[in-house]
Order: C-alpha cells, then sequence, then structure tokens
C-alpha cells in the first residue's frame, strides 16, 4: 500500500526486477511492461535493449559512422 502511494506521487522508477520476461509486440511496436505500475516500457528486437534517449544517440552515431564508411569506397 505504502509503495503504490510513494509511486503515486514520485512515479515509478521500473526497477529491472519488475519488467515482463517477455517483450510484447503490438502495432509494430515493441515494449516490456513494468508489472509494478503497468507502464509499457519501449523495447528493441533488434538488440534486445531498452529504447532510451541514450540508445537513440549511440545507435544514431553507429549509422551515421557506419554511412561514412560506406561513401568512402
Amino acid at each position: 500500500m505504502f509503495e503504490k502511494l510513494i509511486n503515486l506521487i514520485f512515479g515509478c522508477n521500473h526497477p529491472e526486477r519488475h519488467h515482463s520476461a517477455l517483450p510484447f509486440t503490438q502495432d509494430g511496436k515493441s515494449y516490456r511492461v513494468c508489472l509494478n505500475c503497468g507502464t509499457p516500457i519501449d523495447f528493441s528486437l533488434e538488440d534486445f535493449q531498452y529504447i532510451t534517449p541514450g540508445y537513440l544517440r549511440r545507435k544514431r552515431r553507429r549509422d551515421n559512422a557506419s554511412t561514412l564508411l560506406a561513401s568512402k569506397f
């Protein structure tokens, strides 16, 4: 009861141990669910990682680097 009240006020930090074991896919979008609060968390089936701002930055850098390498040859 107390934990739900704290999550309601401050929000859930979605600890890894509270995520569903398998990712779900619906309408072409994959996600895992926080079993603590029910929030869907975007998930990449490509790399099996959570889609966060840091993940998107790394992916953009990697894509740009591969494009630059391909254009040199």
